[in-house]
């Protein structure tokens, strides 16, 4: 039976009690209630620890007027949470989003940010908690382009599900490495089943948003001198592969996309009066450039003249040069 919502829901959450494991390094751990305001909901919450993952089952009793609040480690670590639907209706709220996750279906949400879940009948779930903190752009895409209502059980969202509840049984009798590795196969299967629920105009976006991000990281990074493809594949945990493919539709690789800015900045402080009294080498050694020949270079080959005339026609316009090259200049700063 479908019902409305039946109450206002509070703002805010109330840590409940850290998860721990039932017994010293067996990565399970049970949990018998979910704190709540108000009458206490009936429950039962099996977790498996998986490196950097937890998978859940959970089971409760009818709960119509409260919040189910998110667990500490949910609030100390932020988590993002894929709900499995198994048994009964759920209806879950998060700001003006209100979703109902019916048997057979899933969602997914941001676990840090209030939510609340009421259910009408028996509820069984099985939820896989993936840490806020993990450099995603397949996550952070499906939390952004999730639609409201829930999702069908299918293809790879339903190899997801099997696989998540086989860990689960098998958590129990394997060692940590093993439940690592475990762990990060189900993490790398969470994101194909989002890609593919979202569809190939997703893919699109995707490329588009994990653009965005490799290109604020160079921004944020541009003085390392070793700043390089590997290096940044490495901070934002993925291949270098994934990281040209990221860029293969954008006009430039990624290393020419690492030079542009680089290059940039320099002329930029180049033909900064309040920087006048840096040398040459220091501004080039400020944007990640480790000789000044390398910098000379790659400026002339950029902007057709040397960085030493270049700043003498910024900072000197009167001088002799300037009437045949200002062109060039003029053509670099709006470049």
């Amino acid at each position: 039976m479908r019902e409305v919502w039946k109450s206002s829901l509070p703002a805010r959450a109330v840590p409940a009690p850290i998860l721990r494991a039932a017994l010293p390094g067996s990565g399970v751990c049970h949990h018998d209630t979910c704190e709540t305001r108000g009458d206490p909901l009936t429950g039962h919450i099996v977790t498996a620890l998986l490196g950097p993952i937890r998978i859940c089952s959970i089971k409760a009793a009818p709960h119509i007027k409260q919040r189910l609040h998110p667990l500490d480690c949910y609030t100390a670590a932020p988590f993002i949470k894929i709900v499995f639907q198994r048994r009964g209706v759920a209806y879950l709220q998060q700001g003006d989003r209100r979703t109902i996750i019916d048997d057979g279906r899933w969602s997914v949400y941001d676990a840090s940010r209030p939510y609340a879940v009421q259910n009408v009948e028996e509820l069984q779930q099985f939820a896989i908690l993936i840490p806020r903190d993990i450099k995603s752009p397949e996550i952070e895409l499906g939390i952004n382009l999730v639609p409201e209502s829930s999702m069908p059980l299918g293809g790879m969202s339903r190899v997801l599900f099997s696989t998540a509840v086989a860990a689960l049984e098998a958590a129990d009798g394997m060692d940590e490495a093993m439940r690592e590795s475990l762990g990060h196969s189900v993490l790398e299967l969470a994101k194909l089943a989002l890609v593919d629920q979202l569809g190939g105009a997703s893919r699109i976006s995707m490329r588009e948003t994990f653009r965005e991000k490799v290109k604020r990281y160079v921004l944020h990074n541009l003085a390392d001198n070793e700043l390089s493809v590997a290096s940044i594949a490495d901070a934002l945990q993925c291949s270098k592969r994934y990281l040209h493919k990221g860029f293969a539709q954008s006009g430039e690789t990624l290393s020419q996309f690492i030079w542009s800015v680089r290059l940039e900045k320099a002329r930029r402080d180049l033909s900064s009066d309040r920087l006048a009294n840096r040398s040459i080498t220091e501004i080039a050694f400020n944007w990640g450039f480790i000789n000044s020949a390398h910098f000379s270079r790659r400026f002339h080959e950029r902007y057709g003249i040397s960085p030493r005339t270049y700043r003498r026609l910024t900072m000197e316009p009167g001088c002799a040069a300037y009437d045949d090259e200002v062109a060039v200049v003029q053509r670099t700063r709006s470049g």
